[in-house]
């Protein structure tokens, strides 16, 4: 995500990644008190914070924001955060809306409409629920037709415009080659054997991304027991257990739990 000194993405600019930056990060760096303007990438958000450790007065955006408004030239902390952007058109084209994890029923959509969503993008490590016929009063469980979806969805087939529910789960997206590259599954909380692993492969990983508030388990043999590793953030190489084993291509066993 790119942060501007100026509206209209002018004046020094900086880049952050998904995480909590404090005043010491944001001051030598593109300065306290100085973000006109930023840019978010589709399936990340931000809270932009008036003061230090994430307090006081603060603003949700995503998206290309030319003008922040009332936080202009307030921000002393900000929290990058992935989510999932819906679009009203296939292959991602529209006005989108960016959700964090969270459950939203047909009226918390309002930007793209309910029934209305063809497309969407879902962050590194962020698993979704989408339905036909929508929950209980602010989110909740959706029914009917559902899906689960990640990473980018160009068109939701028979679920198109006919969205009425959408859950947003943080977990771990795997991938089989090192830095995050070739084929990729997500998972949110719970555990997983082998043969839930039916995209990526059974001992195939290589790296993995953990959304933030999330830890992810490794073993090595099914039912969680031989070789484990622990890994939150971004792991562009799975490396080596606490044994000094190696757990590249030996994982039979996912546990997604929060921290």
């Amino acid at each position: 995500m790119t942060f501007y000194t100026g509206s209209n993405y002018t004046g020094t600019s900086y880049k952050l990644p998904v995480g909590k930056w404090d005043y010491a990060t944001l001051a030598p760096n593109i300065g306290n008190d100085t973000i006109s303007s930023l840019k978010a990438p589709p399936g990340l958000w931000v809270q932009l914070w008036s003061e230090s450790n994430c307090w006081y007065n603060h603003g949700e955006y995503y998206g290309d924001v030319a003008s922040l408004g009332a936080m202009d030239n307030q921000t002393s902390c900000l929290e990058i955060k992935p989510g999932v952007s819906i679009y009203p058109n296939q292959n991602f084209s529209g006005t989108y809306q960016t959700l964090p994890p969270g459950a939203y029923n047909h009226t918390q959509f309002p930007v793209v409409g309910n029934d209305n969503i063809e497309s969407l993008v879902a962050a590194p490590g962020i698993l979704v629920r989408v339905c036909s016929e929508s929950g209980a009063s602010y989110g909740n469980v959706g029914w009917g037709t559902c899906q689960e979806l990640s990473g980018s969805v160009a068109s939701l087939g028979s679920l198109n415009n006919s969205v009425s529910n959408i859950e947003v789960f943080a977990g771990v997206t795997v991938y089989r080659d090192a830095d995050y590259g070739g084929v990729s599954q997500t998972f949110r909380e719970g555990t997983y054997g082998a043969a839930d692993l039916s995209i990526v492969g059974n001992d195939q990983i290589s790296s993995l991304i953990v959304a933030p508030g999330m830890k992810a388990t490794l073993c090595s043999e099914n039912g969680g027991w031989g070789d484990c590793k622990e890994y939150t953030g971004w792991n562009s190489f799975v490396g080596k257990a606490s044994s000094g084993a190696t757990m590249n291509d030996r994982t039979s066993y996912i546990s997604v739990t929060p921290l």
